[in-house]
């Protein structure tokens, strides 16, 4: 009923030469949004740790590049307040609403998670935003469906901080909680 991807890239028409301080930093043509929407997709998370590998020009083209072809997201913004925004949607009766988060900030300057109102970037997914997001959603009569960006890449299962954010997020009213990053499937659990 309901398509979802994490879109771990910048959507820009031209890499620029400015980027975050990081090894690895990746862009995509924006086409590319489009051909996700034309494949059935209808909602993309950007809570993760490449949502501002080219700082707030990258950041800003994406969601441009989103708006454009009117593909949803949530998990990151140009400030705080409009990363820790969910998405809403109502699918088959049921009021749904979607929360994307990045579980680390990274250490380098400027790091990867929105801050106040200064600086854009992925949600930061502390136990404390996740509980407050989901518990609002919840409260409103709204189904919470939480997607974590953490762990340890190539590892069999979550960490202890993944596992814990992901059952808290349950305890706080979500209905479904995903992580990723990984890069390998770690199964699932069924809880509560």
């Amino acid at each position: 009923d309901f398509a979802s991807v994490n879109l771990e890239s910048q959507v820009m028409e031209s890499e620029p030469e400015q980027k975050a301080p990081r090894s690895y930093v990746f862009f995509t043509p924006p086409e590319a949004v489009g051909a996700l929407k034309d494949s059935g997709i209808d909602y993309v998370t950007l809570g993760n740790n490449h949502t501002y590998d080219y700082l707030a020009t990258g950041l800003e083209s994406t969601l441009n590049s989103l708006d454009a072809y009117g593909l949803p997201y949530s998990g990151a913004g140009m400030t705080e307040d409009e990363a820790l925004r969910p998405f809403r949607v109502n699918i088959r009766g049921n009021r749904m609403s979607f929360l994307g988060f990045l579980g680390w900030a990274g250490n380098f300057t400027p790091n990867q998670v929105a801050q106040g109102d200064a600086k854009g970037g992925a949600a930061f997914g502390t136990a404390d935003n996740i509980r407050t997001a989901v518990s609002h959603e919840s409260t409103q009569g709204r189904l919470p469906v939480v997607q974590y960006h953490g762990s340890r890449e190539y590892t069999e299962e979550p960490t202890l901080v993944t596992e814990s954010r992901l059952k808290q997020a349950i305890d706080d009213g979500a209905v479904l909680a995903i992580g990723h990053h990984p890069h390998v499937v770690q199964g699932f659990e069924i809880y509560k």
